[in-house]
């Protein structure tokens, strides 16, 4: 499968959903913002994935004497979701 492929991206997307919520409390109350007028609150964070030397001229990473190819991913997340 290449990485480029939608699947890939359908895969990251599942597994996000799913560890999302196992990595977080469920004391997350958001009637605390809602009270003060807040009704969405995002969260954002990136990571970078080392690939194989070999995969450098297509995916070019930004630390080239550590880590010459690369991926990032950036997600942003609705606190909302994360409140059951």
């Amino acid at each position: 499968m290449q990485l480029t492929t939608n699947h890939f991206t359908t895969l990251l997307k599942k597994l996000t959903e799913q560890a999302i919520p196992s990595m977080t409390f469920s004391s997350l109350d958001c009637s605390f913002f809602s009270k003060r007028g807040v009704h969405r609150v995002l969260l954002q964070d990136g990571a970078s994935f080392a690939l194989h030397k070999e995969l450098a001229e297509t995916f070019a990473g930004r630390f080239n004497t550590t880590s010459p190819a690369a991926i990032e991913l950036h997600v942003t997340y609705s606190a909302s979701s994360l409140v059951r």
